[in-house]
């Protein structure tokens, strides 16, 4: 009978252990899906972000065209003004 219990004490003692490491992978599991799950929420935000400042720069690229055509036209006038006014300044004055 002592024989039987002494088995009977070690298997027990098997199961408690198979137990407590079925529950510590559980739990490292349990992590490891929390962790998936964080990361996904952060790539996702990351990738919001990207899109986000992407989408600013094709604003501040058009901006800037935009900006660039206006002083082309501003240096085109600014020739114009700047060309008539040599122009008169190369006249003799004549008092009316």
């Amino acid at each position: 009978m002592m024989h039987r219990d002494v088995e009977l004490l070690k298997v027990q003692t098997a199961l408690e252990e198979s137990e407590d490491r079925c529950k510590r992978s559980q739990s490292r599991l349990d992590q490891a899906r929390a962790n998936v799950q964080r990361i996904e929420a952060q790539r996702a935000t990351l990738e919001e972000q990207n899109k986000e400042l992407r989408e600013q720069l094709e604003n501040e690229k058009a901006a800037k065209e935009i900006a660039n055509r206006v002083l082309r036209r501003l240096e085109k006038s600014l020739q114009e003004v700047s060309a008539g006014e040599r122009e008169v300044c190369a006249r003799p004055w004549r008092p009316d």
